[in-house]
């Protein structure tokens, strides 16, 4: 998902994350980042483990909530197969939007609808058979197409975003 939604990285790190009840795992993207520090894995593990101290809340109403910060320190360690996760803008915890996005049933195969105006973006993994992104705004969805084309990947059209 990182690597996927690079382009977009700045406005996506400045948002808050639905995660859920997945959980994490130091996938070997993550490890990767971090080769040319030269880490032990006890090292690597104690890193790992401060930035899951840091952005990542595990107390809330809605399950695990990504702070700000979270997408370019743990976007490519959350578990991302059967997953369907929000960024939400917000100075402070946008909890009612994080509440609207929570309680969202039918979210695998058909568009979402009347989403809270401040999701910026839906990410969400089937079956770890293919990945598909929904994004509020058009430059967003521009430079994230681009960006995966120019890396050689498949990439289909989306539908238009339903707004509340």
């Amino acid at each position: 998902m990182l690597e996927a939604l690079r382009p977009a990285a700045a406005v996506l790190d400045a948002c808050w994350w639905h995660i859920g009840g997945h959980g994490f795992s130091m996938t070997k993207e993550f490890v990767k980042r971090f080769d040319a520090r030269r880490l032990t894995q006890a090292e690597l593990y104690e890193h790992y483990m401060q930035l899951l101290t840091d952005y990542v809340d595990h107390d809330t109403p809605v399950g695990r909530v990504g702070k700000p910060g979270f997408f370019s320190s743990l976007g490519d360690s959350v578990d991302f197969s059967w997953a369907c996760h929000f960024a939400v803008e917000g100075d402070q915890m946008p909890l009612a939007s994080l509440r609207v996005v929570s309680e969202l049933k039918g979210i695998w195969f058909s568009p979402l609808e009347n989403l809270p105006l401040d999701v910026a973006l839906v990410a969400r993994d089937v079956d770890a058979a293919y990945q598909e992104y929904g994004f509020r705004d058009e430059w967003m969805f521009a430079a994230t197409h681009d960006h995966l084309r120019r890396g050689g990947y498949a990439v289909e059209e989306v539908t238009e975003w339903p707004h509340a």
